[in-house]
């Protein structure tokens, strides 16, 4: 790391200003920093974040506001998930989510949350006058682990469908849609407390922001598939594989969303108030 105090530099981003307005060196006499710091371990007071990054053998210290949360414009009402799992030994799932919305005014582009997944379609249905807005440009903001998408058109007020399709990662740690072994086999369960929907499908993910849940799983016919809900229907999909329709869950939160695939003779889940959410056996 540098040792001259005039390659270090501060910026503070401003929503109004330009960020080259904002720049000041600390090498200078009179430094501008107008945010007030706690300590030099990287953390500050109120609602700013701060973040260190090492750029061209210089360090920018950047500061920004903390999210103020998902735009309230925006309100989901009912979730269509599908889940394919049928390759749940190699790590990898595919997923599809129609979400059923409330728009209050007329927006450019809706913003919800998403973690280390590839959206790879999105679609836009406005109920009203029946019409699409295909092929939305997707932006992923891995800092606030949000997705921003935007169509050409502007959306309407009134009510509508977002529909996108996606490929996510089963990851080994117990957070969003994970995997482990039991008695030798591969179990995949979720677990999206505090704030972890958003790492298995794209969603509003927020505890405001409840919604019903329809929930679709495909998943290996050898296993057994659980969800919140009593299953509604069961059909083989193939030799290998089951899909598996599970009902309508009542008005809940996303991170009370919960599924399960693995070879189970019994299964209980609970929320983290040790309330029971589903039982199976």
């Amino acid at each position: 790391m540098p040792n001259d105090p005039s390659r270090y530099r501060y910026r503070r981003y401003n929503q109004n200003k330009p960020l080259d307005e904002e720049e000041a060196d600390i090498g200078d006499e009179n430094p501008v920093i107008d945010a007030p710091l706690t300590s030099s371990s990287g953390l500050s007071v109120g609602s700013w974040l701060l973040i260190f990054a090492i750029i061209d053998n210089s360090t920018d210290i950047i500061i920004r506001p903390l999210p103020n949360g998902l735009p309230k414009t925006v309100i989901p009402s009912h979730y269509e998930l599908f889940i394919d799992a049928t390759h749940v030994e190699q790590n990898v799932f595919t997923g599809i989510v129609d979400i059923d919305l409330q728009i209050n005014e007329m927006i450019n582009e809706i913003i919800l949350n998403s973690v280390d997944l590839n959206i790879t379609k999105t679609e836009y249905q406005q109920k009203k006058t029946n019409s699409y807005l295909l092929d939305g440009s997707v932006e992923y903001d891995k800092v606030y682990e949000q997705v921003t998408i935007k169509f050409i058109q502007p959306i309407n007020a009134g009510n509508g469908r977002l529909h996108m399709e996606f490929i996510g990662v089963i990851n080994d740690q117990p957070q969003g849609f994970y995997r482990t072994k039991y008695k030798s086999q591969i179990c995949a369960f979720t677990q999206f407390e505090p704030a972890n929907a958003r790492r298995a499908f794209p969603c509003f993910d927020e505890p405001s922001l409840k919604a019903k849940f329809t929930i679709c799983i495909r998943a290996p016919k050898h296993l057994t598939t659980l969800s919140n809900m009593p299953i509604k229907s069961q059909q083989n999909d193939t030799d290998q594989a089951c899909i598996h329709e599970f009902d309508t869950t009542p008005i809940i939160a996303t991170y009370s969303v919960a599924y399960v695939i693995g070879a189970h003779d019994f299964v209980a889940i609970y929320a983290a108030n040790n309330e029971l959410i589903y039982r199976h056996d």
